[in-house]
């Protein structure tokens, strides 16, 4: 987070070079028991937002699955999510943007991947729907080490990899330090910052969605700084659930910190990474708050009231594993797409949304790391549907 940070000042110093930023959003939610079933927000997540492509795909089939059962018309119940358009058009939207402002008259799509891409289909569908909206736009994949070998700024910080100019770059990896071998990775980010393309996200959209700023955009007042209207604000502050800072010498902290590690499962404790997997529950927290109470390296972490779901039955059907009915917990996430600068918004819209679930037993419902899986929303007023 620190050299993140570090990029995000000196392009501020510099100067920006392209102001308007796009952002392919994605804010998760659970149901939560303890509030009387209120919805609270998980995290909201502002790189490499997945799934967008893969639970569109799964939809459908879980419309034609019920249609086969004998229910078509059930299907009106389960609501299609257009992510994939929204994403697609969000990009070439873009894309559309740079072209008319910097004289162009053509330009690339960087998506910049892992060195290993493990969610490649989803990620692919999103570059196929590009390709079907706007055929003449070329898309070219590159790892950030890869990039390093073939990438230059022109006398205008133009962005070019080999000889072609690049007017979006769309970071489906960079958000973990995984993905900065060493600083030639780290200098590549840097001149992708610097370049007049328009980034996605740019380094303030990707450190605005940190565990650390969203803390404190739950802090009394701080929301009121960026809405006006008082229902706004109240429905705002609504899903969010209690997130409290770490910070050394702060009695409200240090009390925070002993009630997590006498009571550890009302609590999440969670670091500044992204990418799943990281989060700490339950002993867990215990054991890692003692190492950490009296070190500088709690402010790297927050603490969250644990939200509690309730449980139903559903199957749960994993690649080389028999399905097995037990009891799930479901998250939804809304995908959300912005585009803008400073002063105006190009572009600002809900397009779609996603439902995971996972055994009530689990504690994170990452995909890729395989403790959740993709699932259909059902829209039902009744307390059991018999299909």
């Amino acid at each position: 987070m620190a050299r993140l940070l570090q990029i995000h000042n000196t392009v501020l110093e510099e100067g920006l070079t392209q102001k308007v930023s796009l952002g392919l959003f994605r804010s998760d939610y659970m149901i939560d028991s303890l509030t009387d079933g209120t919805i609270k927000q998980v995290e909201f997540n502002t790189i490499a937002c997945g799934s967008a492509a893969a639970s569109y795909v799964l939809e459908k089939w879980h419309r034609n699955v019920v249609t086969l059962l004998g229910f078509p018309d059930r299907t009106k119940n389960m609501p299609l999510s257009d992510a994939l358009h929204g994403y697609a058009n969000a990009i070439l939207t873009a894309h559309e943007h740079y072209i008319k402002e910097s004289g162009s008259k053509t330009a690339a799509i960087l998506i910049v991947i892992e060195d290993r891409t493990l969610n490649i289909g989803d990620q692919r569908l999103v570059e196929f729907e590009i390709l079907k909206l706007a055929p003449s736009v070329r898309t070219i994949r590159k790892s950030i080490t890869n990039i390093s070998n073939t990438m230059r700024l022109d006398e205008r910080r133009r962005l070019y990899i080999n000889d072609f100019e690049i007017g979006v770059v769309y970071y489906r990896a960079g958000y973990s330090p995984d993905f900065y071998h060493s600083e030639v990775e780290w200098n590549v980010r840097l001149q992708l910052e610097r370049s007049l393309a328009i980034k996605c996200p740019s380094i303030q959209y990707q450190l605005a969605g940190s565990k650390k700023i969203q803390q404190q955009l739950a802090l009394s007042g701080v929301v009121e700084r960026f809405l006006s209207e008082p229902e706004e604000v109240e429905a705002v502050r609504q899903v969010f659930t209690g997130l409290y800072s770490l910070d050394m010498n702060d009695p409200i902290s240090n009390e925070m910190i002993k009630r997590a590690i006498n009571n550890p499962s009302v609590f999440v404790l969670k670091p500044q990474r992204e990418g799943g997997g990281n989060n700490l529950f339950n002993e867990a927290i215990t054991k890692r708050l003692l190492e950490i109470q009296n070190s500088d390296e709690r402010h790297g972490w927050i603490l969250m009231d644990r939200i509690q779901p309730p449980s139903v039955l559903n199957y749960m059907i994993r690649k080389g594993e028999e399905p097995i009915f037990t009891g799930v917990v479901g998250e939804l996430g809304i995908f959300g797409v912005i585009m803008g600068d400073s002063e105006n918004i190009i572009l600002n819209s809900e397009v779609g949304h996603m439902l995971r679930s996972k055994e009530n037993s689990t504690n994170e419902c990452g995909l890729i790391e395989g403790r959740g899986a993709l699932d259909s929303v059902y829209l039902t007023t009744t307390d059991s549907i018999h299909c």
